[in-house]
């Protein structure tokens, strides 16, 4: 199968199961493949097996996702406040002329992010780690394992056991 049609298939399948479902509960334990290369919208390649030893927080977006730019703007400000912790915004986009125009729309606090922004184009990575809906985050530990997983807006309880698994992993 080609790549734009599994990328096709993969945004539909988000759009109609975007209200309601979660990132598969059997992201959690999953582990993140290594070979896995993403894009960086600013430049540059990152292969996953780059953040070994980093406690990641994965957040998959798309341009069309009205909800996400408001979980990322939540989620940058928290992850920065743990050394050591990284923050990644995903795009399962089909361009990177796409994911770069999503953040023209943006709130300042977003904007800032594109650098540190990559598109998972043909899905590789959103596939391995079972993403159904968007936003999605998957918190991986140093390990390469999903720890844990949340999809939609964040609420406070939500947001106090990301905040507890970074603070975990920073001691």
């Amino acid at each position: 199968m080609k790549a734009p049609l599994v990328n096709a298939f993969l945004r539909a399948l988000l759009m109609v199961t975007i209200l309601g479902t979660s990132l598969s509960a059997q992201a959690a334990g999953r582990q993140v493949p290594k070979s896995i290369a993403l894009k960086g919208l600013k430049g540059g390649k990152l292969v996953a097996k780059d953040l070994s030893g980093k406690m990641t927080v994965m957040m998959f977006w798309a341009s069309w996702c009205q909800g996400c730019g408001e979980v990322m703007g939540e989620l940058a400000p928290i992850v920065a406040n743990y050394e050591g912790a990284l923050f990644l915004p995903v795009s399962v986009d089909e361009s990177i002329g796409e994911a770069k125009g999503y953040f023209k729309k943006q709130k300042d606090n977003v904007k800032s992010l594109e650098a540190k922004a990559y598109l998972d184009q043909d899905a590789k990575l959103a596939s391995a780690l079972k993403v159904e809906a968007l936003p999605a985050v998957a918190i991986v530990d140093e390990d390469g394992n999903v720890v844990r997983s949340y999809t939609g807006h964040l609420d406070a309880k939500q947001l106090g056991e990301i905040k507890k698994l970074l603070g975990a992993a920073a001691e």
